[in-house]
């Protein structure tokens, strides 16, 4: 930067080490720098090209001008400055721009310009850009028999949107989505598919996972379901060679690693070796969530740096030599990433092996800091989006850790006064001593370099996951050495075992008894009591604060006073966040959210005094999607308990997100109706047996009884009578009226038929609110509903499948008809003063409500 100017000695003495040392950080910084303003900004690409260039021209034209000796400040201190930021500022413009073309940047043919935000049929040609991977279905008591036994998923290439009539070249990705086993097609095979295309929907709800985000990381805009393996055609056979003997590769290692290991690790075996998790059962994979040992199944970069040790001891043994040495770590890790399909945490690694091994062939050992800055900028040329990946942030979080580790180590030797001089005598002279001490001395290092990555990584899970695990630390104590040992044995069954097949005989045990060892620890270490705990993460704003704080203290302060006055200021700031998590939000409102959780229902209300409550939870087909969507919106509120739970009727949609719900979320008492015991119903019996479990009381509750969570609300149970039996699930859904300051909330469930018109024999009840029954159908919303209840919004809970044109007519047209599936998640806040807002989480604000005239402004008292 600049290397024509000179540098006075007196600047190169201001200059930090750091700076000195370390030139690729800096670079590294910058272009991170440009890629976060592009993200938040969203300027135009003009603007970064406009930047970039003037950046350059007044750079060139200094040098022009201190060359040709027009200027006089030939040598003077702030020359060397203004040269290497000019030069920064267009990296840090060359980043932007790169990162605008990958995120924003949508070319004329594209076939997101022909999506739309609802499902539309579509007939085109594609080719397949990525390895389909089958997904099996999970085993639950609340599936059907009309679910297929797996699905499909995979990028494909657009090529053009077919007619009857005519044929539209198109480009770009799209996301292909498809009932039944698409696994035969093979990367660059041509395909016709039938099916619907829209765009990706982003998060519905709060908390919730931006999927519009993520696959527009990706450089997808588009999504396409089939509901039949049928509806894609294979046309023409066709891609790179390369590509389909990379896919032939894979298949073979995923045949001979299920051949030799059994049906309970095979799927973690493969997991660990190639990446492929959707095999894994979800109460396995939940165990290695919740025991904290979750980054041993994702191939990562201790994968990499293990396999990397590996070859290093091969290396060793065949005495290759220095350069024979990088060689074979740099085949062998680059092979290793072809074989896993070149996965963004594979790449991370291999980047991070190439820059630190590559010098060491040609004796140029540089600092491990630049080899990681090396490793980032390359991946942010790969895809700049990167930058915002949770896996990338935790990936990059702990080898910063771990560069830190060795001065924590040296600094807490300090500490303590060094090794007893009796203890190094005794160990000089005792072989039990000695290997006492060193295994002493390692754990200790263990210890303190898996502290730092706590340190480094802890705030960033919670805030994205919701967890800590503090089992973890000792878990990852002793898994640590046992998954080396697993994953030696797995890279050798994986490389001998293909080129000689009897080899698969010896390794093939070991690995599945390695395996089988590491899943038994994972689950004794899982049900530990207190070993995990769900909670709320900190708010972005404190989460940016405290990685501020931390860098700089650890790698920038130097020693002494500013570095205690640092270590201060990152306590206080724990502290203030720790308040802002405890303190009391919104007291004196009540809050009534929505969710949107497509065909189903899930109702969460928080209360004036802060307790909660929850009416039903469940989605078609998919209750773990609804019980995330809840979980989220907890958390994302700063809440980690239900005070009481409501289970309007037995119908699955309804409730099938309890189960595994008491896991993670705390929940005080349930109530339901006598009418859903039926324990006939595997569901009913399975959701009653894990409350039972939990110890979570059950209680029955029928028309006329109050709930009482608030002196301030009053929680009504309008239907059904106590003791009255119907024919359907439907009829028999718990009504409940929820008043607060004159404004009335009424969750209707799916109420319908002989149900229906017992509700609507009782006095009119006059809501503000209405909760379509059964997701907005005809049948449940008659004229004399609308009658009855009165509303000014009804709010339908479904998916788009389901009917609400017609709610219009039938409500009338002072009244506001919405859907969480047009508007996400639907929060409708009773203030202080009676006033009723509703907001749609992805639309704003839908209507206000002032108090009605004929309505008490105290609320009803429970009894």
């Amino acid at each position: 930067m600049g290397a024509s100017l000179p540098i006075p000695n007196r600047v190169a003495r201001h200059r930090g080490a750091f700076q000195r040392r370390l030139p690729a950080v800096t670079v590294a910084v910058t272009a991170a720098v440009g890629i976060g303003v592009d993200r938040w900004l969203a300027g135009p690409m003009s603007g970064w090209l406009a930047l970039g260039a003037s950046a350059w021209l007044v750079w060139l034209v200094l040098q022009w001008l201190v060359r040709r000796g027009l200027v006089r400040f030939h040598g003077h201190p702030a020359l060397p400055w203004l040269d290497t930021g000019l030069v920064l500022l267009s990296v840090g413009c060359l980043a932007g721009g790169w990162h605008h073309l990958c995120w924003s940047a949508v070319g004329p043919r594209e076939i997101a310009r022909y999506a739309r935000d609802e499902l539309r049929p579509v007939r085109m040609r594609a080719r397949i850009a990525e390895r389909p991977t089958g997904i099996p279905r999970r085993d639950s008591v609340f599936l059907t028999d009309r679910d297929p036994p797996q699905r499909t998923v995979c990028l494909v290439d657009c090529l053009s949107l077919e007619s009857a009539t005519e044929s539209i070249p198109v480009s770009g990705r799209a996301r292909l989505d498809a009932q039944g086993d698409l696994t035969r097609l093979a990367v660059g095979d041509e395909v016709e598919i039938t099916g619907s295309f829209a765009r990706p929907r982003g998060a519905s709800n709060p908390g919730g996972f931006d999927y519009r985000a993520f696959l527009r990381s990706l450089g997808v805009h588009c999504t396409i379901r089939c509901t039949e393996s049928e509806d894609v055609r294979l046309v023409q056979s066709g891609g790179a060679f390369w590509r389909r003997w990379q896919g032939a590769l894979r298949k073979s290692a995923e045949n001979l690693l299920a051949r030799h290991l059994s049906a309970e690790t095979a799927p973690v075996g493969i997991a660990l070796l190639l990446g492929t998790r959707t095999s894994i059962p979800e109460e396995l994979r939940n165990a290695f969530t919740e025991s904290g040992t979750m980054h041993i199944l994702a191939i990562s970069g201790a994968n990499v740096g293990i396999l990397a040790g590996l070859l290093w001891g091969v290396a060793r043994i065949f005495q290759l030599g220095r350069r024979g040495t990088a060689g074979l770590i740099l085949a062998g890790v680059c092979a290793y990433s072809f074989l896993a399909d070149a996965q963004p945490p594979v790449l991370r690694a291999v980047l991070m092996v190439v820059a630190v091994v590559s010098g060491q062939a040609w004796h140029r050992c540089g600092p491990l800091a630049n080899g990681l800055a090396l490793a980032v900028l390359g991946l942010l040329a790969w895809n700049p989006t990167h930058l915002f990946d949770t896996g990338a942030q935790l990936s990059f979080l702990a080898v910063a850790a771990l560069l830190w580790a060795p001065t924590l180590v040296v600094e807490w030797r300090r500490g303590t006064g060094g090794p007893d001089p009796l203890e190094e005598l005794e160990r000089s002279v005792r072989l039990g001593a000695r290997v006492r001490g060193w295994f002493t001395d390692h754990a200790r290092q263990a210890a303190i370099t898996l502290a730092a990555v706590w340190i480094f990584t802890l705030p960033l899970t919670v805030a994205r996951f919701h967890l800590v695990s503090p089992i973890g630390f000792l878990a990852n104590l002793i898994l640590g050495p046992l998954s080396v040992a697993v994953l030696w044995a797995g890279y050798l069954l994986l490389t001998l075992g293909l080129l000689i097949p009897w080899v698969g005989m010896i390794f093939g045990p070991l690995f599945d008894f390695g395996l089988r060892l590491m899943i038994r620890l994972v689950e004794n270490a899982a049900a530990v009591p207190g070993g995990h705990l769900y909670l709320p993460g900190p708010g972005e704003g404190w989460l940016a604060g405290f990685y501020l704080l931390l860098i700089p203290v650890l790698f920038g302060v130097p020693h002494g006073w500013w570095r205690r006055l640092g270590w201060r200021a990152i306590l206080v700031w724990c502290v203030l966040g720790m308040v802002h998590a405890v303190w009391p939000r919104d007291r004196g409102e009540l809050r009534c959210t929505f969710l949107s959780v497509g065909h189903g229902v899930g109702v969460l209300v928080e209360l004036p005094n802060g307790r909660t409550l929850l009416y039903d939870l469940g989605q078609m087909n998919n209750g773990m999607q609804a019980r995330l969507s809840l979980q989220n919106a907890l958390w994302d509120r700063g809440r980690a308990w239900i005070d009481a739970v409501v289970i309007s009727h037995s119908d699955v949609d309804h409730f099938n997100g309890i189960p595994g719900l008491t896991r993670r979320i705390g929940v005080g008492q349930v109530f339901v109706h006598s009418s859903f015991l039926d324990f006939d119903e595997l569901p009913v019996r399975q959701t009653v047996d894990e409350l039972a479990r939990e110890q979570v009381p059950l209680r029955i509750v029928w028309q006329g009884d109050h709930i009482p969570l608030d002196d301030q609300v009053s929680v009504e149970v309008l239907h059904p009578a106590r003791g009255r039996k119907y024919a359907s699930d439907n009829a028999s859904s718990l009504v409940l009226a929820i008043e607060y300051r004159g404004q009335k909330i009424l969750l209707t469930g799916d109420v319908e038929g002989r149900g229906l018109q017992s509700l609507l024999a009782q006095e009119p009840v006059t809501s503000r609110v209405l909760l379509a029954p059964h997701h907005g159908s005809r049948a449940a919303n008659p004229v004399e509903l609308a009658e009855w209840a009165r509303p000014q919004v009804v709010i339908v809970s479904g998916s788009h499948r389901d009917g609400r044109g017609g709610l219009h007519r039938i409500y009338g047209p002072d009244c506001r008809v919405v859907s969480t599936h047009d508007h996400g998640a639907i929060t409708c806040v009773i203030g202080r003063d009676g006033d009723l807002r509703v907001e749609g989480f992805r639309t704003g604000p839908l209507a206000r409500l002032a108090p009605r005239a004929d309505q008490p402004e105290s609320p009803t008292t429970n009894r």
